[in-house]
């Protein structure tokens, strides 16, 4: 199985230039990131990475897709979750 990874953007955020963002883009951004032990298998690779990257002060993580996005939309980061069935969530 394979799982593509959807970024939420803060609502201040500067739209990316090009289609979408990169490990690169998001160093300088606090990272929202879904609870490991809850993600597919397949996703959790591209977290480590983030994580990697960053100090445990830059990262917040979550247990629920929902929790992500509302973090995302208040301007604390970048969440970045597997696309899978994401709710929607109207602000």
């Amino acid at each position: 199985m394979t799982v593509k990874p959807v970024c939420v953007l803060p609502g201040n955020a500067p739209q990316p230039q090009n289609a979408g963002l990169t490990i690169d883009d998001l160093k300088k951004e606090k990272a929202i990131l879904f609870n490991p032990q809850i993600a597919p298998n397949c996703f959790n690779a591209i977290q480590r990475t983030i994580m990697d990257q960053k100090t445990m002060a830059d990262i917040y993580m979550q247990d629920f897709p929902e929790a992500c996005i509302a973090l995302a939309k208040a301007g604390f980061g970048i969440a970045v979750l597997p696309d899978l069935s994401l709710p929607e969530i109207r602000f």
